[in-house]
C-alpha cells in the first residue's frame, strides 16, 4: 500500500455526543460522531472531508471488535440502511459487538455533498443506441467533473482504495485496536480493499452479495445464465406456461421484431420509441431482484401482444435518468476491470441474449469523469487468513454465487452460507430466517452453520 503522506491532514474526530437514533417507528441511545479525513491519504493535501457515524452499544458482557457497517450502491448511506428494514438485523448483532454505521465519503450525510441533479437527455424518439448515445454521455459526465473541480471537489479521490484507508481512519480516531467488517453488496467490494490493505487490523469480516476486487464489470453470460433459470421455472408453472410456453423464444421473437420495426408509444405528451436495446436492458435490470422479476413475465406477455405500456416508463426513466451521486460512477470507474475481465465482456456481449446492458455506460462515462483506474493491484485476487463468511442469494444476478466462491479461495478461513430464492434485495441482506443468529454465532467467533437457509418461494403475479 502506498504510504500515507506525511503533509496530509491527519483523521481526527470533530464531534462525538450521545443520541437518540430513530427507526422504525421507535429509538434507541446511539453515539453520534463525526470525522474529519483528508480527501486524499495518499498526497500532500489541505482539503478535508467530513463523515458522520452512529455507533450501538453492544448487549454482550464480553463483546467482540466493533463491528461497521459498509453500504452498497456505491452510493448508499449506512447511517439510513440502519434506519431501514436492516434496522432489526443491525440491533441483532449487537449481541456481538457495538455496531458502528457509517457513511462512506460521497455518501448520505458526508461533506462535501456529491449530488448531481442534472439529467441525462437521450431522445425519446429514437431507440436506444449506445454507440449514437456516446457524445451524450461524455458531455454530461465531462460536465459533472467540472462542476464539481470548480467547488474544489476532485472526483479523482472519490475511490475505494481512499474509502478503505477511510475506514481505517475511522478505527484510528476511535482508538480501537481492531474492527470486523460487515458488508453488502458494493460494500463488500470496500470489505475486501480494506482487508487488503489493513487487514492487521481486521477481526471478521462478512460480505453479503459479494462483489470481489475484478467484479465492478458484469459479465453477460451471469446475467443470461438466471434469465434461462427463470424460463425453465416459469415452464413448470402451468398458470404461467399456458401463456408463456417458452420466455426465451418470446423474448427472441420481441428482440428480432423491435430490430425490424421499434415500438411507440405515448409518453408524458411525447412518442417513445423502443428498440432491442431498450428491451434488452429492461430484462437485465430486472433479472435478480423479486421485486423486478414478479412484473416481468405479464409485461413481456403483453408487449408480445403489442401492448408495451408496462415497459414503456422504465424506458422512459433511462432516457432521462438524473445523474444523481457522482461518487457512484466514479468509485465504479475506478475499480474498472482486468484485461481479462474486459476480454470476457467483448467475447460474451455480441452473443449474449441480453447483451452487455448491465454495463452501461460504463466505458463512456469514465473516460468523461477522468478518474484513474487503481489498477491490477487493486484487482488482484485477495489472499487473507482474516475469517470470512459469505452470504450469497440464488436469484442474485448482481452479485452471483460464483462471485463469493471465487473470493471465498482467497481466505484461509471462509464460510458460505446460500439462501434459496433470494434476489439482490433484502431477502439476502437482512430477512432470510436464521440469518442473524448465524451471524452473530460468526462475529462471536465461532462456526455458523452453512446448511442453506430456506426463503420464500418467487411470487409471480397472474398474467391479466
Amino acid at each position: 500500500m502506498a504510504a500515507f503522506s506525511a503533509a496530509a491532514v491527519e483523521p481526527r474526530l470533530i464531534s462525538v455526543e450521545p443520541c437518540k437514533f430513530t427507526a422504525g417507528g421507535g429509538s434507541i441511545d446511539a453515539e453520534c460522531g463525526w470525522i474529519a479525513v483528508p480527501e486524499t491519504h495518499f498526497a500532500e493535501t489541505d482539503v478535508e472531508i467530513q463523515l458522520p457515524y452512529v455507533r450501538f452499544e453492544s448487549t454482550s458482557a464480553t463483546p467482540g471488535a466493533p463491528i461497521v457497517y459498509l453500504a452498497g450502491g456505491p452510493g448508499g448511506s449506512g447511517i439510513g440502511t440502519a434506519k431501514s428494514r436492516r434496522y432489526a438485523l443491525f440491533m441483532k448483532l449487537r449481541e456481538a459487538a457495538d455496531v458502528i454505521a457509517l457513511d462512506q465519503r460521497g455518501t448520505g450525510d458526508a461533506k462535501p455533498d456529491l449530488t448531481y441533479n442534472e439529467r441525462m437527455a437521450f431522445p425519446l424518439d429514437q431507440p436506444a443506441d449506445f454507440a449514437a448515445w456516446k457524445p451524450l454521455v461524455e458531455k454530461k459526465f465531462a460536465e459533472c467533473a467540472q462542476h464539481f473541480r470548480e467547488k474544489n471537489i476532485h472526483l479523482e479521490h472519490y475511490n475505494t482504495k481512499e474509502s478503505a484507508a477511510d475506514v481505517d481512519a475511522l478505527r484510528r480516531v476511535l482508538g480501537l485496536e481492531k474492527i470486523s467488517l460487515w458488508g453488502t453488496s458494493y460494500g463488500t467490494h470496500l470489505s475486501c480493499a480494506v482487508v487488503r490493505y489493513f487487514g492487521t487490523h481486521i477481526d471478521r469480516v462478512v460480505l453479503a452479495g459479494a462483489e470481489g476486487p475484478d467484479h465492478t464489470f458484469k459479465l453477460p453470460s451471469t446475467t443470461d445464465e438466471h434469465y434461462e433459470q427463470l424460463s425453465e421455472e416459469l415452464a413448470k408453472r402451468p398458470e404461467i406456461a399456458e401463456k408463456i410456453p417458452d420466455l426465451l423464444a418470446l423474448t427472441k421473437r420481441l428482440l428480432d421484431r423491435l430490430a425490424k420495426e421499434p415500438a411507440r408509444v405515448s409518453m408524458q405528451g411525447d412518442t417513445l420509441a423502443i428498440g432491442p436495446l431498450d428491451l434488452q436492458m429492461y430484462i437485465a435490470e430486472s433479472v435478480g431482484r423479486r421485486r423486478t422479476i414478479r412484473p416481468l413475465p405479464a409485461a413481456l406477455y403483453f408487449a408480445d401482444q403489442g401492448n408495451f405500456g408496462r415497459i414503456a416508463p422504465f424506458i422512459f426513466t433511462i432516457r432521462r435518468q438524473p445523474i444523481g451521486n457522482a461518487m457512484s460512477m466514479a468509485m465504479d470507474c475506478a475499480s474498472g476491470g482486468s484485461q481479462e475481465r474486459r476480454a470476457r465482456l467483448q467475447q460474451e456481449g455480441p452473443d449474449a441474449l441480453l447483451g452487455n446492458t448491465s454495463n452501461f455506460p460504463f466505458e463512456d462515462a469514465c473516460s468523461a469523469l477522468g478518474v484513474p483506474d487503481l489498477g491490477d493491484e487493486f484487482r488482484a485476487p485477495l489472499q487473507s487468513d482474516v475469517p470470512a463468511l459469505f452470504i450469497s442469494g440464488t436469484l442474485d444476478a448482481r452479485t452471483p454465487i460464483a462471485n463469493a466462491e471465487e473470493v471465498r479461495k482467497g481466505f484461509t478461513t471462509n464460510y458460505h452460507i446460500i439462501v434459496e430464492n433470494a434476489g439482490h434485495d433484502e431477502e439476502l441482506f437482512s430477512l432470510a430466517p436464521g440469518l442473524g443468529d448465524r451471524m452473530v454465532t460468526f462475529f462471536q467467533g465461532g462456526t455458523p452453520s452453512e446448511d442453506r437457509i430456506a426463503y420464500d418461494a418467487l411470487e409471480i403475479g397472474p398474467i391479466q
